[in-house]
């Protein structure tokens, strides 16, 4: 009984000292919740969101040594205008690449940077718009098991001179 203990313990301890490694698994997806601070010209005031990103992991761009490709969904179901009060439903969905700034511990630090469209639907005329919008985050994993981690990060988005909105996100990854 005290070897398999041994054992058990050894395995844990191995499975964490080499937990970083985003590349053991070619498909990933992870979930947000996400508090967006929206600039002063964008008529919207601070808002919360849901994020679902998809992940392969496998992709190597030699020539710019890109990680993974990451495609990302965001749904704000009620976002406030500051002005009248009224809400607005935000849909994204978007492209990103990522590079990981890997490490030895079980922290994975990343940058990424993309850009996606961004879908309004107003209360007033006009009722709905689609937007072009571009992003750059950096984040970092924090990697329970080699498939599981709990993923923060800060992110900048640019809709033109008059729209930016700076998100802060917290998360989980699951690796497959």
């Amino acid at each position: 009984m005290k070897l398999k203990n041994i054992i058990l313990s050894m395995a844990t301890i191995t499975t964490l000292a080499t937990a970083a490694d985003h590349n053991l698994y070619p498909n990933s997806y992870y979930l947000f919740v996400n508090y967006d601070n929206n600039s002063n010209e964008s008529a919207l005031g601070n808002t919360s969101s849901f994020d679902i990103r998809y992940n392969q992991n496998d992709i190597q761009f030699s020539n710019f040594s890109i990680d993974t490709l990451q495609y990302a969904m965001e749904y704000t179901p009620s976002a406030k205008y500051v002005d009248s009060g009224k809400t607005t439903t935000i849909l994204k969905g978007g492209m990103n690449v990522l590079w990981y700034l890997d490490n030895p511990s079980p922290f994975s630090m990343y940058i990424l940077g993309g850009a996606g469209l961004k879908y309004v639907n107003y209360q007033e005329d006009p009722q709905s718009i689609i937007d072009i919008y571009t992003n750059v985050a950096a984040g970092v994993e924090y990697n329970i098991r080699n498939d599981i981690a709990i993923v923060a990060e800060k992110k900048f988005t640019y809709e033109g001179s008059e729209k930016k909105t700076y998100t802060t996100s917290l998360g989980f990854r699951y690796s497959f």
